[in-house]
């Protein structure tokens, strides 16, 4: 997919995304929405061929010999993870996740730099529980 797909396609999430409510049926639905955007961006990142110490395309490949790399070790933390390491290192990659942030949180985000010093706070505080 390209940067202007994955955008159209957090826009039509985005709609059916903000007509939830706040009970615990519509929170399940907004995981559902939000992880499939995070799966967006990821999935571009992986057809870019960006890796992060070997993730995600070396451990699909060793998870083919190697059970310590099976579907269990593929989980969204990875992910968000992965995202967030690229988004400090490729434009595209932060491009996509500002695009994102300002659809959905509007209020709470305002500019790349923003999105970078929030992540770098993160990785500073060690709030990412997972290595690859």
């Amino acid at each position: 997919m390209t940067l202007e797909e994955i955008k159209y396609e957090i826009l039509n999430t985005y709609t059916s995304w903000k007509s939830l409510d706040d009970s615990i049926d519509d929170d399940k639905y907004a995981e559902i929405d939000e992880g499939y955007i995070r799966t967006l961006i990821a999935t571009y990142c992986e057809e870019q061929g960006y890796e992060v110490d070997g993730f995600p395309t070396e451990k699909r490949e060793l998870g083919k010999t190697d059970d310590c790399y099976d579907e269990d070790y593929f989980t969204w933390e990875r992910d968000e993870k992965y995202i967030d390491i690229l988004c400090l290192e490729k434009e595209d990659v932060l491009e996509l996740r500002l695009f994102y942030y300002k659809t959905f949180w509007s209020d709470q985000v305002t500019s790349s730099q923003q999105v970078k010093d929030d992540i770098k706070f993160n990785f500073k505080n060690n709030l990412y529980k997972t290595d690859f």
